[in-house]
């Protein structure tokens, strides 16, 4: 790989290279250029977290996707797999996510997914790379201007009745006790909501970002606060987001910290107890533990590893038919 994708997107500081606004209008116009295939009137869909960088990011994508002369509908702020359900099950032809993830505010970068709501090869990566970095890339005009009313906001709803219906109906969460640490970041609206059309009794924390506390001492990399009310309120589960909701800790009701590696043995464990574990397989990278190895091979599970990423992870699990993989980091 060239300079610009590492192991999720395009990521840097702030208005540093590479993120910076007119190399993000490169990057929308090269996706756009790509993903259309010449085809006219093609759809490409932007989401974004709370960074205070995002809309001028997003203005920058739109510049260059329009350059592309294809059109653009913008999600406003979502989790992350929200953009991948919503491109997949509309006529999408990409969707791009403005998002640092589990980052500092003053970091941002872009992901992007294709039609199938899938992230891209590493073969995809290095093409949209070169044409960023080729010179006969047009000369883009940003404008305060770019975002006009034909550019309406996607409806997220449908995303969190996605959420609802992936719930297995015999079962009922409406005795739970939650905390969901919601990291200041994308989920800060989804999550509550979706928790609460569940009946659930949610404590919510971390929801009133303000552009600069995304990730501020709460979320995935910092579940302390999360899991003191745990403790507190006598809890049954809580839950900690990253920035852009893609990524999750788990506390159970003792407030003991569940890894990504732990969440994936207790899911093939439940999965496998009720023959719903498809193919008989998890994916999880080379950084997991050795006990999920052992854990897996006392169920009976085939455990497969792969490099270090939650694309390598679906890559994967799409190859083999496994329905259940992840990363010990909490990419699930």
């Amino acid at each position: 790989m060239g300079n610009l994708f590492g192991t999720d997107g395009i990521r840097g500081k702030a208005g540093e290279y590479p993120m910076t606004e007119e190399l993000v209008s490169k990057a929308g116009w090269a996706i756009a250029s790509i993903f259309s295939h010449g085809k006219i009137n093609s759809k490409i869909l932007i989401g974004r977290d709370t960074r205070e960088s995002g809309e001028r990011f997003e203005k920058a994508l739109i510049s260059g996707i329009r350059k592309a002369t294809c059109k653009v509908k913008r999600a406003g702020i979502i989790p992350t797999p929200g953009v991948s359900y919503i491109v997949s099950s509309r006529d999408f032809d990409a969707g791009i996510v403005i998002s640092a993830s589990h980052n500092p505010y003053d970091d941002n970068g872009i992901k992007v997914f294709d039609k199938n709501g899938c992230k891209l090869s590493d073969e995809k990566e290095a093409e949209i790379e070169t044409r960023i970095l080729n010179d006969a890339v047009p000369v883009i005009h940003l404008s305060e201007n770019t975002v006009s009313d034909d550019h309406e906001y996607e409806n997220t709803d449908d995303y969190i009745a996605f959420l609802k219906q992936c719930l297995d109906q015999s079962v009922s969460v409406k005795e739970f006790r939650l905390v969901v640490d919601c990291a200041n970041g994308s989920t800060y609206q989804t999550a509550p909501q979706l928790f609460s059309d569940l009946g659930t009794e949610v404590e919510t924390l971390f929801i009133a970002p303000n552009g600069k506390n995304i990730n501020e001492n709460c979320g995935s990399e910092h579940p302390d606060e999360m899991r003191q009310n745990v403790i507190q309120k006598k809890a049954d589960i809580g839950f900690s987001f990253d920035g852009d909701g893609d990524r999750l800790v788990v506390a159970d009701e003792t407030g003991d910290i569940l890894t990504g590696d732990r969440i994936l043995a207790i899911c093939a464990a439940f999965l496998k107890k009720r023959g719903k574990l498809n193919n008989n397989k998890v994916v999880s990278t080379i950084m997991s533990n050795i006990g999920l190895s052992t854990a897996l091979r006392n169920l009976d599970v085939e455990h497969i590893i792969t490099d270090v990423g939650d694309r390598y992870v679906s890559e994967k699990m799409r190859d083999t038919g496994a329905i259940l993989g992840g990363e010990d980091s909490g990419h699930i």
